[in-house]
């Protein structure tokens, strides 16, 4: 985006599968989606039909991204580092362009919130956001207290319109 370009507000999202993977699980779907599955939308394309192929279900699919939430691996506080530094490469890229402070959205694992396993990673997400200057929207704490579970409103590895419902009008809110 050139220098010049002014926004009212810039909104990024943080979905799950942002977190970098643990090197030590690499596995050929895990190859694709990195290669492919950040990409362009022809790439994403290409990377859901790959990855379909490996037959790993949406429950398979999530117990890969919890065991990648995992603060016990010995390669987690590298990849939250990682994380950190781009938010804080997204921050200062934010604030040429806008003098509002970025919205992040923060997708939850669209798993069972009974004893989510992911809480306490979420949380320090929401203020790691907080301290690089971000405004966080924790879409796994609006579900939560409207007792939605993820298990119940997902489609697959995605949310269903129900989800993409309130994911509008709370950022509606907060862009207010």
């Amino acid at each position: 985006m050139p220098d010049t370009v002014r926004l009212e507000r810039i909104v990024v999202g943080f979905n799950y599968d942002d977190l970098p993977g643990d090197p030590s699980a690499f596995t050929i779907s895990k190859f694709v989606q990195f290669s492919l599955a950040k990409g362009s939308y022809t790439q994403r394309l290409s990377a859901g039909m790959l990855m379909r192929l490996s037959n790993q279900n949406p429950d398979e699919f999530y117990a890969d991204q919890v065991r990648n939430y995992d603060r016990n691996n010995p390669t987690f506080q590298r990849r939250w580092d990682d994380v950190r530094a781009q938010l804080l490469r997204l921050r200062a890229l934010a604030s040429k362009h806008s003098a509002k402070p970025p919205v992040l959205i923060i997708f939850p694992l669209m798993i069972s919130f009974e004893n989510y396993p992911v809480e306490e990673a979420q949380a320090a997400l929401v203020e790691l956001a907080l301290q690089v200057g971000f405004q966080p929207l924790n879409i796994y704490s609006i579900m939560k207290a409207k007792h939605l579970d993820g298990l119940e409103y997902r489609n697959g590895t995605h949310f269903n319109s129900t989800v993409h419902h309130i994911i509008a009008e709370q950022l509606a809110s907060q862009l207010d």
